[in-house]
């Protein structure tokens, strides 16, 4: 059994699984979860509610793989994935939402990234501390 087990700033437990099968429940087991390959379950505990989903796209694993692929991706959520794989705060101009990037991010050092995302969308990039904005 192999998997990955990871806890957000906002403290939501998340768990992916890449082999075999987990059992995934709060500290009282009210709520309780079995998840196989391909699996993702999110547990808030503020509410002990755990919700589970299949993995969309191998960003889950981008921590251990070192890639980040993005296809047909709408900017905020690819913004979402950078944002964690980082740990830094990206956001663009609403009317970037929706904008669509395809790429693929092997490896990069945060630097690097940052201009691999301007060069293939042509967008600026203001930094401030941890905060990165993105504008046309």
């Amino acid at each position: 059994t192999a998997f990955n087990l990871k806890v957000s700033a906002n403290e939501h437990v998340t768990i992916t699984v890449t082999e075999g099968k987990v059992k995934f429940s709060d500290l009282n087991e009210s709520e309780k979860e079995f998840l196989t390959v391909g699996e993702q379950a999110k547990l808030k505990p503020a509410t002990s509610m755990i919700t589970k989903e299949k993995v969309k796209g191998s960003n889950a694993l981008a921590w251990k793989t070192g890639l980040i692929v993005f296809t047909d991706e709408k900017m905020e959520n690819a913004l979402r994935v950078l944002s964690e794989y980082y740990d830094v705060q990206f956001s663009c101009e609403e009317s970037l939402n929706d904008y669509s990037i395809t790429a693929t991010i092997d490896r990069k050092s945060l630097g690097d990234m940052v201009e691999v995302v301007k060069n293939i969308t042509g967008f600026n990039i203001a930094i401030e501390d941890k905060r990165y904005h993105i504008t046309r």
